[in-house]
């Protein structure tokens, strides 16, 4: 039992570093990426979602580690249900324990970066990339809870989406669709009145 407590620790380990790095690299190129363009585009707006994940994950992430520590480190910690308290068992767990909080404080990078979106009247810019309407073919929210989020764009590229951006991003884009629509009406009105 021991060794599968080890290997599950070591695996989510390095699956909580990869993920810390990924997300923590991703973070930092959409602050910079958000902040030239909100320098450069004076009309451009925010939208804050998710502030219950990034709370949720700061939680974990505390608890998880705390946890661990107070595991590792307390000499009054009975982790093994048997009763044996072996030091390779209390290390292990609390490896484990300490691993699940790295993976939670990744997580927090990655919803503090999807959750604070720039838009202006003609796009938005999710993460670190800026996305014309435009350029967006459709949008689909996912039904249920396996269902993904996707936005389809023009030359066949797909970007996932939460699902609150999601929707938030099919109700900008229906309205960028309605005042194009009305923009094009009043120029061929325009248009017309100008021949007379």
């Amino acid at each position: 039992m021991d060794i599968i407590v080890l290997v599950l620790a070591i695996v989510m380990g390095v699956m909580g570093v990869y993920s810390n790095y990924m997300n923590w690299k991703i973070f930092f190129k959409a602050r910079s990426e958000k902040e030239r363009f909100q320098k450069n585009h004076k009309d451009c707006q925010v939208f804050v979602t998710g502030r219950g994940k990034i709370v949720l994950f700061v939680f974990l992430a505390v608890f998880c580690i705390g946890f661990g520590l107070y595991f590792l480190l307390s000499p009054t910690a009975q982790l093994n249900v048997d009763g044996n308290d072996s030091v390779f068992t209390r290390g292990s767990q609390a490896l484990l324990y300490i691993a699940l909080g790295v993976y939670a404080a990744g997580e927090i990078a990655d919803n503090i970066t999807n959750s604070r979106i720039l838009y202006t009247p003609d796009g938005f810019m999710p993460a670190d990339e800026y996305y014309r309407y435009r350029n967006v073919l459709r949008i689909e929210v996912g039904s249920n809870f396996f269902k993904a989020t996707t936005m389809y764009l023009i030359g066949g590229k797909e970007v996932p989406l939460s699902k609150t951006v999601g929707r938030w991003a099919q109700e900008q884009f229906e309205l960028w669709k309605e005042n194009r629509k009305q923009m094009r009406a009043k120029g061929r009105k325009g248009r017309k009145a100008e021949a007379k």
